[in-house]
C-alpha cells in the first residue's frame, strides 16, 4: 500500500502540469480554431478523469485527514457540475442542476466533492442513454441532501447493497467494456461516515438515486 501510495503521489505533479498548460494552450488560441479547443478539451477532461482515478486509489490506500471548513454548497456544486459538463456534453449528455441558495455546511469540501464526482463519474459511464443527469440539493430539519440522480438503465435490487463492495462492479450489457477499478463507492461510503453522513441508493424510472446525508450543525 506505501508503494502505490508513493506511485500515486509521484503521477499528481505531472499530471498538474498537463492538465495546466492544456489551460494555458487554450488562452491563447482564437475563436476560430475550433479543432484545437476541441483536443484541448479532451486533454483536459481525460487529465481530470486521471486525477480522480489517483485521489480515489489515495484514499482508498490510508485513511484521510478531515477538514473541515465552512463550505458554501451552492457553490461548490456549481463548481463540481463545470468540471464535468464538457465530459458529458461531449456524449449527449445534459446536468441539471437544482439547489436553493444559501445553503452552507461545516464539513469537509474535499470530501463532499470526491463524493459527488464518485456518483456523476458512474452516471457518466453507465447512464449515457438517459441523457442527462440531475444534481438535487435539499435542505431538510437536521440534515442536507445531495442526490444525484441519472436516467440509465438502473441496478437491480439484489445488486444494491453488493455496489460499495471494494473492487464490486454490477456484470451486465452496460457495465462491458467500461472500465473501472470498483472503489469509487467505497470510498464515498467511508468518505460519508466520516463526515457522519451516510449514502443511499434508490431505484428511480427510470435510473437510479445516489443521495449524500449530511448532518447540519
Amino acid at each position: 500500500m506505501d508503494f502505490v501510495s508513493q506511485v500515486s503521489h509521484e503521477l499528481k505533479t505531472p499530471l498538474t502540469n498537463i492538465t495546466l498548460y492544456a489551460e494555458l494552450l487554450r488562452e491563447g488560441l482564437d475563436d476560430e480554431q475550433t479543432h484545437e479547443q476541441r483536443y484541448l478539451d479532451v486533454i483536459t477532461q481525460e487529465g481530470q478523469r486521471l486525477s480522480r482515478l489517483i485521489q480515489n486509489i489515495l484514499t482508498f490506500t490510508r485513511a484521510p485527514k478531515t477538514h473541515l471548513q465552512t463550505v458554501d454548497i451552492p457553490r461548490l456544486i456549481a463548481e463540481i457540475a463545470h468540471i464535468f459538463t464538457p465530459a458529458f456534453q461531449a456524449k449527449g449528455m445534459a446536468i441539471a442542476v437544482t439547489c436553493p441558495p444559501g445553503i452552507t455546511l461545516h464539513t469537509d469540501r474535499d470530501a463532499i466533492t470526491q463524493i459527488v464526482s464518485n456518483f456523476l463519474s458512474n452516471a457518466e459511464k453507465y447512464a449515457v442513454q438517459g441523457q442527462r443527469v440531475d444534481i438535487i440539493v435539499q435542505a431538510l430539519p437536521g440534515n442536507i441532501e445531495i442526490a444525484v440522480r441519472d436516467y440509465g438503465p438502473g441496478i437491480a435490487e439484489k445488486e444494491m447493497k453488493m455496489i460499495f463492495r471494494p473492487f464490486y462492479r454490477v456484470k451486465s450489457s452496460i457495465t462491458e467494456g467500461v472500465s473501472g477499478t470498483g472503489i469509487g463507492l467505497t470510498i464515498a461510503s467511508q468518505l460519508a461516515q466520516r463526515l457522519q453522513g451516510e449514502i443511499r441508493v434508490t431505484a428511480e424510472n427510470p435510473g437510479v438515486r445516489f443521495t449524500l446525508t449530511l448532518p447540519q450543525g
